[in-house]
């Protein structure tokens, strides 16, 4: 007698990734009963990143915080 076996298998697998992304507009933070919030109020139109930042003081007057990207200056830098 000759034994013969044969075996099957066949398989496929599809694979989807979904990536969503978004832009922080303001941000609130509460710890025992102090509140403070940051505000972005300009972004750069290359990257996305915040450009003005604005908070409250202690005394609820807004501070703004300002961050220029290096090819706003320096052409060479890249970006454009």
């Amino acid at each position: 007698m000759i034994n013969k076996e044969y075996r099957l298998f066949r398989s496929a697998s599809v694979l989807k990734t979904v990536q969503y992304s978004g832009v922080v507009k303001k941000v609130v933070k509460t710890i025992d009963g102090s509140t403070i919030s940051a505000e972005n109020v300009l972004y750069d139109r290359l990257t996305g990143q915040p450009v003005v930042t604005s908070t409250q003081n202690e005394f609820n007057d807004p501070v703004y915080t300002l961050n220029i990207p290096a090819y706003w200056i320096y052409k060479r830098m890249g970006g454009l």
